[in-house]
């Protein structure tokens, strides 16, 4: 049924400040009498209300709710949202509460499926709420606010009539006279790039858009944690004055610039070690290396000019990478002066971990190798399954290039039955259930 009473949480588990569960469902207003016994009188329409939840269990909760009544409410059904202290043991009781009233408990996506299904979104809509929880950057966070205020859409419905009025012009002619076939020559030449060009964007900017990793690489002792930690801002890498503190890598995400970074701590090298621990340590250290989207490559300042440096920069000259000259702070300027005029550093490039010294250039690093280059405020954003449709639409314009079908009436008007075929798949006009139950399972429980 895609109106009986559902509930689940709507936040994130675990303890915090605050927890929502969520209750959709047409039999809702009865719920209410049951749920707050008291004061459910006091719940007005879109209006948060300070309520007292009676519980089975023999104590009442604290909480705040908010009633939405249909069809001014996410899914278009009576909805209510409770806020209350983000306790497990809490939010357990209450669920357990609400499915002895009558709830169950709602599938992953199961809200934005019933506002799909009774018009307060169309499927791209949906979709373009998932892309959003489950953004890695502030552009996919714009881009998709965009499309879930009907920007994706908009657009493809613009696609599609211009697809209709070729296809009647098409099938209204059983001949083309020169000028009609120079005009649809033309028209669907300057289609077929535009459709290109929003799909040779796409694929450049998703394969962007994954938690990339960031390697700090460099020789023992080269401060390799301490900078871990500054980025970080907490220590989470134990650092001593002593060599080979790390002999495991550790990573943690952050974000930087608005991408999220995988940040990694390897162990260092050490070209006269014949500890098994630490030579496994340097294994690894070299398998981090190869699967970083780009390094850090730091260098100790405080020491001289030294050929096992030089050597690893050589193996790894077909990086993206930073060098950096660490421990600027305790550094002789002799050694300095040596280590830039060899790899032809700038002053940006001495930091001191320690200290935090010039620690920005790290920030304008990601940006320049992480962020997407190029304009991207024009960019309509698809995801994966948006963009397979949208190639096979790409695909079929293209063949009545190549196959020179504007000549051929008959051939044409069939080519374009099947591409407003593919644009309608691709808006959710004609999903089959199961496309549309994978695409939803993908979705939190709540949402």
């Amino acid at each position: 049924m895609a109106d009986d009473l559902i509930a689940a949480l709507a936040t994130p588990a675990g303890r915090g400040a605050l927890a929502i569960i969520r209750v959709d469902g047409s039999g809702l207003s009865e719920l209410l009498r049951k749920l707050f016994t008291e004061n459910y009188k006091k719940l007005m329409p879109r209006r948060a209300t300070r309520c007292w939840l009676e519980l089975h269990s023999g104590f009442r909760a604290d909480c705040l709710s908010t009633f939405f009544q249909a069809p001014h409410s996410y899914t278009g059904n009576d909805l209510l949202e409770i806020s209350l202290h983000a306790n497990p043991l809490l939010i357990e009781e209450v669920l357990r509460h609400l499915l002895n009233l009558g709830c169950r408990l709602a599938e992953p996506g199961e809200f934005s499926l019933r506002a799909l299904l009774n018009g307060k979104m169309d499927l791209l809509q949906a979709e373009a709420v998932n892309e959003l929880v489950n953004a890695v950057s502030l552009v996919q966070i714009q881009k998709q606010q965009e499309n879930l205020r009907g920007r994706l859409s908009c657009e493809l419905q613009k696609l599609k009539n211009q697809l209709l009025e070729l296809s009647a012009l098409t099938e209204a002619s059983l001949e083309f006279d020169a000028g009609d076939e120079r005009q649809l020559k033309n028209t669907l030449e300057r289609l077929a790039l535009k459709l290109e060009n929003i799909y040779e964007k796409n694929l450049h900017f998703l394969s962007r858009q994954r938690s990339l990793k960031l390697v700090i690489a460099g020789l023992v002792n080269s401060g390799k944690s301490s900078l871990f930690n500054a980025l970080l801002d907490h220590q989470r890498a134990i650092i001593s004055s002593r060599p080979g503190t790390t002999r495991d890598y550790l990573e943690e995400e952050l974000s930087v610039q608005g991408v999220k970074i995988k940040l990694v701590d390897i162990a260092g090298f050490d070209f006269q070690t014949d500890d098994e621990l630490e030579l496994e340590g340097i294994r690894r250290s070299w398998q981090q290396i190869q699967e970083a989207d780009a390094l850090i490559y730091l260098i100790d300042g405080s020491q001289p000019l030294q050929n096992q440096d030089l050597e690893i920069l050589e193996k790894l000259k077909k990086k993206r990478k930073l060098i950096l000259i660490n421990k600027t702070d305790i550094a002789a300027k002799k050694n300095i002066s040596c280590w830039q005029k060899k790899l032809r550093l700038s002053d940006r490039q001495l930091i001191s971990a320690k200290n935090g010294t010039n620690l920005e250039i790290i920030s304008e690093f990601v940006r320049q190798e992480f962020q997407l280059s190029g304009d991207y405020d024009d960019l309509l954003l698809l995801n994966f399954r948006q963009l397979e449709a949208f190639s096979r639409i790409v695909k079929i314009i293209k063949q009545v290039q190549e196959q020179k079908l504007f000549f051929q009436p008959e051939l044409l008007a069939e080519e374009l039955r099947l591409a407003l075929s593919e644009v309608d798949q691709l808006m959710g006009k004609t999903v089959p259930d199961d496309v549309l139950n994978r695409i939803f399972s993908s979705f939190c429980v709540g949402k």
